[in-house]
Formats: structure tokens, C-alpha cells, sequence
């Protein structure tokens, strides 16, 4: 038998309400689950010390710049649609 979400997987692209819900859901899964990680993290960074985290600066860098490039991704959506209506709304007003 299959789940719910197996279900909704298979229906995501069926209409906007369905997919605009799903990508709802897993942003705010995504949230979670990153700031469940990043807490553990920062404790233990904390607690680590600066000088024993200088020891893994490069792995240190290499996420926070993973993750500077994920919010670069996510805003490039919006910049994307909001172009689009721009152009929309140019030929709009040339007709």
C-alpha cells in the first residue's frame, strides 16, 4: 500500500496547487533538518575551541560556502520569475 507521500510524489506535477504544496513541504523540511545540524555543530564548534577548529578550517569553509551558494540558488528562483513578469508585463503594455 502506498504512503502519502508516495502518493503526493506522484501527482506533484498534476497542477500548481500540488506542486507549489510539495515544494512547500520540503523547504520547510530542508530548514529543519539544516538548522537541527547546524545547532549540533555550532555547540560542538564551541565547545571545540578556536584553535583545534583552525585544524579543519578548509572541511569549515568548504560548508559554509556550500551554504552560501544554496541561499544563491534559491534566490536565483524568485530573480528568475520576476523577470519573467517584467517581460510579461513589457508586451502587455506594447499591445
Amino acid at each position: 500500500m502506498k504512503d502519502y507521500m508516495d502518493r503526493r510524489k506522484e501527482t506533484v506535477f498534476d497542477n500548481d496547487f500540488n506542486t507549489r504544496t510539495m515544494i512547500i513541504s520540503k523547504m520547510w523540511d530542508m530548514r529543519e533538518k539544516s538548522m537541527n545540524s547546524f545547532q549540533e555543530l555550532d555547540f560542538l564548534l564551541s565547545a571545540n575551541g578556536i584553535n583545534e577548529n583552525k585544524k579543519i578550517r578548509k572541511g569549515l569553509l568548504k560548508i559554509a560556502n556550500d551554504m552560501i551558494e544554496i541561499g544563491e540558488k534559491l534566490k536565483r528562483h524568485l530573480e528568475i520569475e520576476e523577470a519573467e513578469l517584467d517581460e510579461t508585463s513589457e508586451i502587455i503594455e506594447i499591445k
